[in-house]
Formats: structure tokens, sequence, C-alpha cells
């Protein structure tokens, strides 16, 4: 293919050079008419054939999760899992210790650290998606910096990791704190420990992106939405939307979950929870290369979300 271009970039510096040549020599009133005519209609023409190949392009892919929540204390449960759901665990476990210790010591003696909690089943159902929100900014983050964990199970200690992060060829990294305004919206960054999660953390994204956490209350016509949404101006815009699409009767859980024996008597439910992930990139930088990338990024972070996700 390459050799293909070569020859018609060769040809075509042949046909402009004769082509200058024969105007030097042949110059009048009424070539000059006529050159401007030709180049006007192949300006025209090129740029035709440029914009009819040029379209928006739509990627979108969904799944259901669930979020596991104490109704009496409002809180995320620890829970146990056995080894064949070990990645059911570890999602578990990272959502109760996103629900931050209520004291933090200063040098003033200890400061209460309050974060809001649900009153009623509506708020419930809107805590669990707002901490999935910020779940999933967090798991966008370790699937692109990569990262390798440890989980106990029983007498049994797992080692695992996140997939080899996809390789940008044009980044910008919004972590070391960048991103401190932007979570400060989601209840659940509230404490010294997020914070210097977000201070200590790579977040390599492509370059220019935006990165946003939107929240669309409910209306008559769509659910309440918890937002992340990444922005790159002229080339696309991704948005990872979570919206809660019920609950599961009192001590009913996913296949695998037990519970420490001080929880054994606890109210416990099972909240479900949509993600619907839809990428569009803009018509204008339709054919571009960076354009290919990311898309194929975009499949990868989906199909990696999803993978993490699913019960």
């Amino acid at each position: 293919m390459s050799i293909i271009f070569t020859l018609l970039g060769v040809a075509g510096l042949v046909l402009a050079t004769v082509t200058a040549v024969l105007l030097w020599f042949n110059w009048n009133e009424k070539i000059y008419g006529q050159v401007f005519t030709i180049l006007g209609i192949g300006l025209a023409t090129a740029l035709a054939s440029i914009v009819i190949g040029l379209h928006e392009t739509k990627i979108e892919s969904a799944f259901v999760t669930s979020v596991l929540l104490d109704v009496e204390d409002n809180e995320p449960p620890p829970v146990q899992v056995s080894e064949d759901h070990y990645k059911l665990g570890m999602r578990m476990m990272d959502l109760h210790s996103l629900v931050p210790f209520p004291f933090r010591i200063t040098d003033h003696g200890p400061e209460k650290i309050e974060i809001q909690k649900p009153g009623d089943e509506d708020g419930r159902q809107s805590f669990c998606a707002e901490l999935l929100q910020y779940y999933l900014l967090q798991s966008v983050q370790s699937l692109q910096q990569g990262r390798i964990l440890r989980l106990t199970v029983a007498k049994t200690s797992i080692l695992t990791s996140t997939p080899l992060p996809f390789r940008l060829t044009k980044t910008s990294d919004l972590g070391y704190g960048q991103l401190l305004p932007v979570v400060a919206h989601n209840r659940f960054s509230t404490g010294d420990e997020q914070k210097r999660w977000w201070e200590l953390t790579a977040f390599p994204l492509p370059r220019d992106t935006r990165v946003d956490l939107i929240h669309k209350a409910a209306s008559q016509n769509n659910p309440e939405q918890f937002i992340v949404r990444f922005f790159k101006p002229h080339y696309f815009k991704i948005d990872l939307t979570v919206q809660s699409v019920g609950f599961s009767d009192i001590g009913v859980f996913p296949k695998g979950v037990t519970f420490h024996e001080a929880y054994k008597d606890k109210k416990i439910r099972t909240y479900h929870v949509q993600v619907l992930m839809s990428a569009t990139f803009e018509r204008i930088s339709a054919s571009s290369k960076d354009t290919e990338e990311y898309k194929q990024w975009t499949n990868w972070l989906f199909d990696n979300l999803q993978q993490k996700f699913n019960d």
C-alpha cells in the first residue's frame, strides 16, 4: 500500500511540474481565468469527497451490576466470598472501603467526617448509583494505569491484576490531584484517604480530554442518572451512565456472597444498577488516524469494564 501511495505522489509531482512549466511559457489573460476556474472546481470536488466520507459514529454497550447495602446503617457491608467469585468479592470490598472512617485526627483532636446518608428507599437507590459513579471513575483510572492486587479468601491468597493498559499515542496525565475539584461533587470523595488516593495516582487519558461527573435528577421521562463523562473537543464524548433499576428482597444476594458472623442478622439488600456505556465520535474528525485509535481504546475500555462489573 505504501508503494502505491509513493507512486501516486511521484506521478502527481511530475504532473504539477509539467503544468507549471507550460503555464510559465504560455501565460495570458485567457489562461488566467481558466486556471482559477479549474482550481476552484478541483477544490470543491476534493472538499465534497472528504465531507461525504465523514460520518458521526457511535459505540454503545450496557451491563447490570449490583451494590449491597445495610439498610439500617445505610453503608455497604464487608463481605466474604468463595474463591470462585473473587472478582465479586474484590468489588464489594472496594465499595465498602469507599465510605470514609467517621473521624480524622487533627492537631486539635478528633474531627468528625460526615457523609450524607439516605433516609428512605429512593435515597438508598440514589446512594448506590452515586457510589457506583465514583467507583467507575476509579476503575477507569485503574485500567489506564494497570495494577496488581492481592485478595485473601479464607486461607488462600489470590494475586490478580488489571489488563495491560491500552497504549495511547498522545496522552495527558490528569492524575496527581488534578481531578480533586471534579470528584468533590461526589459525596464519596470525602475524607483524607480519598484525597490522598487522587493525589498519588496517575491517570493517563487521550490528550486534551476533560473529565466530568454529572448528576441528572429524575424527570417524567427519565430516571435519575449519575454520569462519568470523558470529552475531547472535536473528537469524542464518552458517557458512563449509572441508573438504578430496582432491588431484591432483604437477604437475597449475588451468588457467592456470605457475611461475617457479626453481619448475619443485619438487614442487607441488593440494589441493581444499570450502566449504559456510549461513545460518540464527531463527524469533523471521522477520518483521522487519532479517531481510529480512540475507537479501539473505547472498545477496550468498555469490554474491560463489563468484565469487571458483571456478577
